[in-house]
């Protein structure tokens, strides 16, 4: 049985990878921005927990669909996006960032996080029919 190389494989589930993570990173920058304003909000869409859990998960599908994105198309624009993105979570958990800090740091980096998978998934549909 003949197998597919891996970017032929990668061109299949790559832009569907950038869009579940350009939903989620929206869902996260409107969390966050949210968050604040309702004070008897769901204890749990609150809990830090959680937000270290979606900062884990967005980063590790930013990493996976950008690395691959740029694997496929040989483009590195959405990479410093990803960067940034990536730079502000780690911030948040590095220095235990809370409040109304947090929240606009938040929204920034998934806000970056978002323009990279933009970005990746404009590159990946010119590499489809390059």
């Amino acid at each position: 049985m003949a197998h597919s190389h891996p970017t032929v494989r990668a061109r299949r589930w790559l832009p569907s990878l950038d869009r579940v993570a350009i939903v989620l990173s929206a869902l996260c920058a409107v969390h966050c921005a949210l968050t604040p304003l309702l004070l008897l909000g769901l204890p749990l869409l609150g809990s830090h927990e959680f937000e270290r859990g979606m900062r884990l998960i967005l980063g590790t599908l930013g990493l996976i669909a950008v690395g691959t994105g740029v694997l496929l198309h040989r483009n590195w624009r959405a990479a410093p996006f990803l960067a940034l993105g990536l730079l502000g979570f780690a911030g948040l958990e590095l220095y235990g960032v809370h409040g109304r800090v947090e929240a606009v740091l938040s929204v920034v980096a998934a806000g970056f996080l978002i323009t990279a998978h933009v970005q990746n998934w404009l590159l990946c549909r010119t590499a489809h029919t390059a």
